[in-house]
């Protein structure tokens, strides 16, 4: 325990005082639905009143409600993951899918290649990478139009990477400083500065710049586009971006978003046992889907919202090249039904469909953190990524409210947010959080809700990676009634039927010691593409 107590002191001297929440606020048109009816019909507004909305939560429910729709569909598929594996959920949907194409349905499809090859190995230990490549090609055999969403402008390259790439340089060097022995400070200071004067001019220069521009060149003209699997480039930009968005839009007429990609992990028919470790579930001579589930949460729309859905689809479609059924090259082609049909106002659901770019203004991330802010009762948040400094300080700023937050046990894919998740216990301990982890299945789903009354459903992630480098689409819900239905599905009944396990003060033990060894300093030596 001597040991423990050692380690337990430096990590409370590595990690520093509690962040502080961000200074903003939200104005009146943040919150004003959009009336014009044009912007109505392309998707182009904000927010929307008069949707319905129906709350899925686990693969069990999105996963007949998705295939259901799909063989409904009459004139369009459009579905857009991070990931679609291979497997047998990713196969049950992709034959759902070809089934349509040779039926006529236009099936638009988007997906990260080499994300999905990369995998999980926990979870896809029998998938070979070029399992992407075969599904791509008999999808495609079958009238399915894919497409890789992993490639991103040139200009993203230019304009987000390198400044990213400087700021983790300096970030570290701070950070450095902070920990060193004071007797080494002044020499490494100077090391320092002239490491990063050094980096900013090459990382700045123009030589260097028009260096990458003439190997992109050569590359095209050598038969290797950028695009290509095979360019440098791209795998530089695919580590640092991903289009991280989930979507799926039916005919104009429904949509769905929310954390689900398209995996046995993700989308199944069968519920698990929450009382039940993942893993020894799986391998149940009775189990009828024999994988690991997660989970995981999203949302079925209709009304004006799937406009917007849609806008945001067909934008990231053109981008990566002409839509080759149409030959369309930008989504004002599209703007008619039924692809952006007259939407009806006849739910009681308003809705803010938020969005977020690399290299552009943090509308997604700032929308939130506003909301927690403004919070006037309370604030319940589950997400697997709770890491993002300005999202930790939000939350300790409102000391005194209903504040509960539900994170992943030790089933988290990602050690190191786990850690860093534990590391901030103790603060939140003392201001009085209700802190529970989700037991036995990794709980993968990203919602916040705020006063009873606003709920976050998507793709976003309160960690860096989403904030800083990736492409995310989430819906912000105003409807009392669903928001109670949420907080009482996700956050009240696991508590009360034991699927969770309350924090409080559980760093002292010796079975938590990732919590203090480190956490905070640890993660803060990588650079913010987690």
């Amino acid at each position: 325990m001597d040991l423990l107590k050692m380690f337990g002191g430096l990590a409370k001297s590595w990690r520093g005082d509690p962040p502080k929440a961000p200074s903003l606020s939200l104005t009146p048109e943040d919150r004003e639905p959009c009336s014009d009816p044009i912007a109505l019909q392309r998707g182009t507004g904000l927010c929307t009143e008069g949707n319905t909305v129906q709350f899925l939560l686990c693969g069990h429910e999105a996963l007949p409600r998705m295939l259901e729709a799909i063989e409904q569909a009459q004139h369009h598929i459009h579905l857009q993951a991070l990931l679609f594996f291979d497997d047998a959920a990713g196969r049950q949907l992709a034959e759902a899918l070809e089934k349509k194409a040779r039926q006529g349905v236009q099936v638009r499809v988007l997906f990260e290649h080499l994300t999905t090859a990369v995998g999980d190995p926990m979870m896809h230990k029998g998938l070979s990478p070029l399992s992407v490549a075969e599904l791509s090609k008999r999808m495609g055999e079958h009238g399915v139009f894919v497409r890789d969403s992993a490639t991103f402008p040139l200009d993203l390259l230019d304009e987000t990477e390198f400044d990213l790439l400087l700021g983790h340089l300096k970030r570290l060097a701070a950070l450095e400083r902070k920990q060193l022995p004071p007797a080494w400070k002044d020499a490494h200071l100077a090391l320092q500065e002239q490491f990063l004067q050094k980096a900013e001019s090459l990382l700045k220069s123009e030589t260097f710049r028009q260096a990458l521009t003439k190997y992109s060149q050569l590359l095209e003209q050598w038969g290797f586009p950028v695009a290509a699997w095979r360019s440098p480039i791209r795998y530089l930009r695919q580590f640092l971006l991903h289009d991280h968005r989930k979507i799926l839009v039916v005919d104009g007429k429904l949509a769905f978003c929310g954390g689900m990609n398209v995996g046995q992990e993700y989308l199944y028919h069968h519920p698990f046992d929450p009382s039940v470790p993942a893993e020894k579930e799986a391998k149940m001579p009775e189990a009828a889907e024999p994988w690991e589930k997660w989970h995981d949460a999203g949302v079925l729309v209709q009304g004006p919202c799937v406009n917007q859905l849609q806008a945001e689809f067909l934008g990231r479609w053109l981008e990566l090249g002409a839509d080759p059924i149409s030959q369309a090259t930008e989504v004002a082609d599209f703007y008619e039904e039924p692809f952006f049909p007259l939407p009806s106002q006849e739910g009681p659901s308003k809705i803010w469909m938020l969005t977020q770019k690399p290299g552009t203004s943090k509308s997604l991330e700032h929308r939130l953190l506003g909301e927690i802010l403004g919070a006037k009762e309370s604030v319940c948040l589950c997400n697997p990524y709770l890491v993002r400094d300005a999202f930790v300080g939000a939350l300790l700023a409102k000391k005194g409210l209903d504040v509960q937050l539900l994170v992943p046990d030790d089933h988290n894919d990602s050690f190191l947010h786990q850690a860093f998740m534990r590391g901030c216990y103790d603060w939140y301990h003392e201001a009085g959080f209700d802190v529970h982890e989700y037991q036995n299945h990794f709980t993968h789903a990203k919602i916040l809700q705020i006063d009873d009354r606003l709920t976050h459903i998507g793709s976003f992630n309160f960690n860096n990676r989403s904030a800083l480098l990736d492409f995310e689409c989430s819906l912000l819900i105003e409807d009392p009634v669903f928001a109670k239905e949420v907080r009482r599905r996700v956050f009240e009944e696991p508590i009360q039927q034991g699927h969770t396990r309350p924090v409080q003060q559980s760093i002292q033990k010796l079975v938590d010691i990732d919590m203090i060894l480190g956490t905070r300093a640890i993660f803060g030596y990588l650079p913010e593409v987690l």
